[in-house]
């Protein structure tokens, strides 16, 4: 019995000084190359395609924001641009983005649903 208990305590003990010797982790974070241009991290606004209806119907961002269009609906949309800058299905469970360049209003609707209407306006 006190042979299992030393060898117990001989096992535990090499266990902890593995887990110790190890080195934890390390992040490296790699500088942009001087001639690189920042990446630039950008807010992402969520409209829910739910019940046949853009939600919300009207979002006012700024440029270089995103918009992500989600759809909770059992079936497919379109995110369709009256100005002809997005065309995008959007299949049941499926989303789509998009980054706003320019200040703006920008309609869109549903090819599917043409009753399903909304506006992103850009400052």
């Amino acid at each position: 019995m006190k042979r299992l208990t030393i060898a117990l305590i001989l096992v535990m003990m090499s266990v902890m000084m593995l887990g110790c010797t190890t080195a934890p982790p390390t992040t490296t974070v790699e500088a942009p190359a001087a001639d690189s241009t920042p990446t630039v991290i950008t807010e992402v606004f969520p409209v829910i395609v739910e019940g046949f209806e853009f939600q919300p119907t009207d979002l006012e961002i700024t440029v270089g924001e995103t918009v992500e269009w989600i759809n909770k609906d059992g079936v497919p949309h379109t995110i369709t641009f009256d100005q002809g800058l997005v065309d995008e299905n959007l299949a049941t469970g499926g989303m789509v983005q998009y980054t706003f360049t320019q200040p703006g209003e920008y309609s869109y609707f549903c090819q599917f649903h043409p009753q399903m209407r909304g506006t992103v306006i850009i400052r």
